[in-house]
């Protein structure tokens, strides 16, 4: 190669280091990941964390019984359901003062593990709920719907004062190849978690609640490199007007913000409790749910507006659309398709 240019000049070899340092540089710029599309029929394991404090019987015992509306939308899936307490149990208040009221409570909680089924007055010999399992409609109803018991004998329905569902949710993940191991398929694509509860995580002693990030890093340690994703819903006190209702029946109600924001950050939603009718709640939950698992990804971070390159290795082409790391394609009407994603990541 000759380069002239009219006049002297020189060239200067770069140290080894300054080659290093330029090329670290462009690389840490670029991200690349790679997905597979697929319509095969879609496996996904559900966990559910219900509040079984006694101002939540009734949301309870109307949740139970919208399963259908629930379902309708993704009954063609592979689906499991589990279930597991918002009383984590790894506390000990003795005095806790709460409405003029001293209380003196022990940890007795599940710590994430799963519970027992119930059906009608008896339980069943097993914790995970399918759609081959008999009555299984009237199984979910009443494994939500009873009574709660202060003293657990019948788990996870404690009335301990501190509700820890992100806790418990964190422990759950936890014991996915322990206790949990039934609940976390290792076919499963999506892990998907739902919480109803009128409270905010651990609101008596706030400092140390568990923070969404600490969940999401939870399961990142688990499933990072499997494939598995996780998204999770919220049904919960969201805003002033929900709770000046709420209040009404329970005074120690308050908005769930550290739940809304695990949903936020995991391509979740979250939904009010002070709308009655779960059923039509339920509905929009599903669709979205089937939205996420079958015409969407989700990017390990941001990317920088007007970065993000798509290519599609095998199959056809599809048109899509992205928020925040979500990335939406069309509606497929093909078996699979591969596809390459690169983008600079939002600084």
């Amino acid at each position: 190669m000759l380069i002239s240019c009219g006049k002297k000049l020189e060239f200067h070899r770069l140290s080894l280091q300054s080659q290093v340092n330029s090329n670290q540089n462009f690389i840490e710029t670029m991200e690349l990941e790679t997905f597979e599309l697929s319509n095969n029929k879609a496996i996904v394991d559900f966990l559910i964390l219900p509040d079984a404090s006694e101002s939540m019987f009734h949301r309870l015992k109307n949740f139970g019984n919208s399963l259908s509306d629930l379902l309708y939308v993704i009954s063609d899936y592979d689906w499991q359901i589990g279930f597991t307490s918002t009383d984590h149990g790894d506390y000990d208040y003795k005095g806790y003062q709460e409405d003029g009221r001293t209380h003196t409570a022990q940890g007795q909680g599940l710590f994430g593990t799963l519970m027992n089924l119930e059906d009608e007055s008896h339980f069943l010999k097993t914790q995970i709920l399918t759609p081959q399992i008999f009555n299984y409609k009237n199984v979910f109803l009443h494994t939500l719907s009873h009574i709660p018991d202060i003293n657990c004998n019948r788990p996870p329905f404690c009335s301990n004062p501190m509700e820890q569902p992100l806790r418990s949710l964190k422990s759950a993940i936890r014991r996915s190849f322990l206790e949990n191991r039934s609940l976390f398929r290792k076919s499963s694509v999506f892990f998907i978690s739902l919480l109803i509860t009128n409270e905010e995580e651990r609101k008596e002693d706030f400092s140390r609640a568990t923070r969404p990030e600490e969940v999401i890093s939870e399961f990142e340690t688990y499933f990072q490199d499997t494939g598995k994703r996780f998204i999770h819903y919220s049904i919960v006190i969201k805003d002033q007007e929900c709770l000046n209702l709420e209040k009404k029946h329970d005074p120690s109600a308050t908005i769930s913000s550290l739940s809304i924001k695990l949903s936020e950050l995991t391509g979740g939603e979250s939904f009010s409790l002070c709308n009655e009718n779960y059923g039509s709640k339920l509905r929009v939950l599903s669709k979205h749910i089937k939205n996420k698992v079958e015409n969407s990804i989700l990017l390990k971070k941001e990317p920088a507006l007007g970065s993000v390159s798509i290519e599609f290795l095998t199959g056809p082409n599809l048109e899509w659309k992205i928020d925040g790391r979500q990335i939406t394609f069309e509606n497929k009407n093909f078996e699979k398709s591969t596809v390459s994603v690169s983008y600079h990541e939002k600084k």
